[in-house]
């Protein structure tokens, strides 16, 4: 429904659901106002908690969307009698703020097995601390979830939720693990593209994102985007510290399912692949004729430059909400030295010897500075040394 992360969503952008006419569907649910048993719930009118009725409400639409295919359930627009049911105004509910963080905390103690990931929720405030909630809700891989104060299961079918059945409950469970071992099968096959090492006087670093929720990346002819090579402003100990892959992408051309660029020359090798079903690749080699040695900004840059194309990839799809698995991998040949940020006039670490990261979870856009001082954190322990408080800042919206 939204072109850009809910973080980023403005009054006018509400304003947009309204005057679009969207209608529900099985990933677009609307609600006027919380529900109370004889018309809108007391938050309305003031009172200090929420309902029963109307808290019980929230949790079923977001674990029916969990339990399904994921989707957007915005608080406070008004919706036609028509069916199926479209926006026809706005309805500002009071101290939206307050209760989008009442409902993050329902998510979290009354919706069993906790959600994976998280539901992104925004209040948009309009009128003061009136305005609207928009909960991002995405396919949950800890399906199927219940609420514990109904003890019941809801997915979404078409533009209701609805109770599950025990034989759907089974079938669901089922499709969850096939879906994980399916994931995990494409890391390994991912990792064994690779699995040779370099000659001794060479580097390999990869980075793999795959999306945990099915997707549908545009193929070849219709794609809209075309990633290339990006520089991101940073700061690390107080000075500024660029981050950049070392090495330009080629001009992307179609394989099966999926596009590829190559970019060779005498000493490096970059080679990036996106894949219909949401995988996103990344991997550069480099031969060295003098030290060698990994600038610690090219790992950084390599991440950076991962998650950028998984984010406009999967808004590509309009899938923006979609969890993906990460995993990145150094390979060398006995170990390499590392030099920190700005060379290694700046001091070195090591050796680091091959190593494949534990798996990372991308979420949001704006989750990606958490994440990446994360990563930075795990490759300076990989290197053997402790950065203490010191972790880079990268901005990805320059």
């Amino acid at each position: 429904m939204f072109s850009k992360a809910i973080q980023l969503l403005t009054a006018d952008d509400i304003s947009k659901i309204v005057t679009d006419g969207i209608r529900e569907s099985d990933t677009v649910e609307f609600k006027e106002a919380l529900s109370g048993r004889d018309g809108p719930d007391g938050w309305h009118t003031g009172a200090e908690r929420v309902g029963d009725r109307a808290r019980n409400e929230i949790l079923r639409e977001i674990i029916a969307f969990a339990n399904a295919h994921g989707g957007h359930l915005v608080l406070g627009i008004e919706e036609s009698d028509d069916h199926p049911r479209r926006a026809i105004g706005i309805k500002p509910i009071p101290r939206c703020a307050d209760l989008a963080s009442r409902i993050a905390m329902y998510c979290r103690d009354v919706i069993e097995p906790p959600l994976a990931p998280h539901p992104a929720i925004v209040p948009i405030n309009l009128a003061g601390d009136a305005g609207v909630i928009v909960i991002a809700i995405s396919r949950s891989r800890n399906a199927p979830h219940r609420d514990l104060a109904l003890f019941e299961c809801h997915a979404r079918k078409g533009d209701r939720s609805e109770r599950m059945t025990m034989r759907e409950i089974q079938d669901l469970t089922l499709q969850v693990d096939r879906g994980l071992a399916q994931l995990e099968r494409r890391f390994v096959e991912r990792q064994s593209k690779y699995s040779n090492h370099p000659a001794s006087t060479g580097l390999a670093l990869r980075a793999t994102a795959i999306a945990m929720s099915p997707v549908s990346i545009p193929v070849p002819g219709t794609m809209s985007i075309s990633p290339q090579r990006r520089q991101f402003d940073a700061s690390w100990q107080g000075r500024q510290a660029p981050v950049t892959f070392p090495h330009d992408f080629g001009s992307f051309r179609p394989i099966l399912r999926g596009v590829r660029s190559i970019n060779t020359d005498q000493r490096a090798t970059t080679i990036v692949e996106l894949l219909e079903d949401g995988v996103v690749e990344v991997a550069f080699s480099r031969r060295f004729d003098d030290e060698l040695i990994l600038y610690a900004g090219w790992f950084i840059g390599l991440v950076c430059n991962a998650l950028d194309i998984v984010d406009q990839t999967r808004s590509a799809a309009g899938a923006s909400g979609v969890e993906y698995g990460l995993e990145l991998e150094v390979r060398t040949f006995g170990g390499i030295r590392v030099a920190t940020y700005g060379g290694r006039e700046h001091g070195t670490c090591g050796p680091m010897a091959s190593t494949v990261f534990p798996r990372y979870s991308i979420g949001a856009r704006d989750t990606f500075q958490a994440l990446v001082r994360l990563i930075e954190r795990d490759f300076w322990h990989a290197a053997g040394h402790d950065p203490k408080d010191a972790t880079i800042t990268v901005n990805f919206d320059n």
